[in-house]
């Protein structure tokens, strides 16, 4: 027969390991929020069309693409789920790149690749006002897009290109992408804009050219 004394020490020693055990679990509950996020190497475009094209929500945005169908809600909010996550950290606002990404869903292994760019400790100063800037083009672009139009996809294959292109001849792509942008803020439509940053060398039919 157990003692008063033993009984009282064995709650004891069961109290004192409760007590260890839940002390235990928050510190490491406390050292994973604590824990600074693993910085990502930013991949390529191609990576992320690779990665993306197995899902099959993605799939089925890529086919509705090609046949203008309606997309449906789980459609609309993978698009919304991967923009979000993908603009998270940077200075472009999401709302009408999400709108781009659904007219043209060949644009999110873009918008994936740019903005991991802009977030990456390897990426350099240089590397991240371009990647943002692409970004910011597209943002633009989906703010002055007419989801509705019949043009709505020739338009929005317009932004991309306009974020895409590299260089041409007598300027800089800063200055083009920065002269589009701003084109597109005061009112000017999609088309006009690309005219008005070239300073009239080109219009949108020319644009595909200046692209590597």
């Amino acid at each position: 027969m157990k003692t008063g004394i033993e009984v009282e020490i064995k709650e004891g020693n069961e109290g004192y390991m409760k007590n260890m055990l839940l002390v235990a679990i928050l510190f490491v509950v406390q050292a994973s929020f604590a824990a600074p996020a693993r910085d990502v190497k930013p991949r390529g475009v191609e990576a992320h069309r690779t990665e993306l094209t197995k899902d099959a929500s993605y799939k089925e945005l890529l086919e509705k693409g090609k046949t203008g169908k309606a997309l449906t809600a789980k459609e609309k909010e993978f698009t919304t789920k991967a923009v979000n996550d993908a603009l998270k950290g940077t200075s472009v606002s999401a709302t009408n790149v999400i709108l781009m990404a659904q007219v043209k869903p060949e644009i999110l292994p873009y918008i994936l690749a740019k903005s991991e760019i802009v977030k990456s400790s390897e990426s350099t100063k240089e590397q991240k006002d371009q990647a943002e800037l692409d970004l910011k083009v597209i943002e633009s672009g989906g703010r002055s897009l007419d989801v509705n139009s019949a043009s709505a996809k020739n338009d929005a294959e317009i932004i991309l290109t306009v974020s895409k292109v590299e260089n041409y001849a007598n300027s800089t792509v800063a200055s083009f992408k920065a002269d589009f942008v701003k084109a597109l803020e005061n009112g000017k439509s999609i088309e006009a804009s690309v005219t008005l940053a070239s300073k009239g060398k080109f219009d949108a039919k020319k644009l595909k050219e200046l692209c590597i």
